[in-house]
């Protein structure tokens, strides 16, 4: 989306912090996470909504094991529209196709 910015990177901290609500029941968590990323910028998790409180969860896991998290920041609300989780890979070799494109061969890069 064009109104979006995005960000591939580390995250300093979630607020409020996920000890006080991590393993609570849905109506008990906060309304809202601010996650502020390595860069300093900052994002909004809608706990009301199911997707946001799953990706509040993954961005606690990401940040503790030092894990970078991908996100798509809405520009006007600052909220966090979309979360993927980066893997690393090792390329193995890239050979050329016996008839167009080239296919690469990757394995999954140990964790750092």
């Amino acid at each position: 989306m064009p109104n979006q910015r995005k960000w591939v990177g580390g995250v300093r901290t979630l607020s409020p912090s996920a000890e006080g609500w991590a393993g609570s029941a849905t109506e008990a968590l906060p309304a809202k996470v601010t996650v502020e990323f390595a860069n300093g910028d900052t994002g909004f998790l809608d706990m009301r909504s199911a997707r946001a409180a799953h990706w509040a969860h993954r961005i606690d896991k990401l940040q503790r094991a030092k894990q970078p998290v991908y996100v798509e920041i809405d520009n006007e609300t600052g909220v966090i529209t979309n979360v993927r989780v980066p893997r690393r890979f090792k390329v193995e070799s890239i050979e050329a196709g016996s008839r167009g494109p080239s296919f690469v061969v990757v394995q999954d890069a140990p964790e750092p």
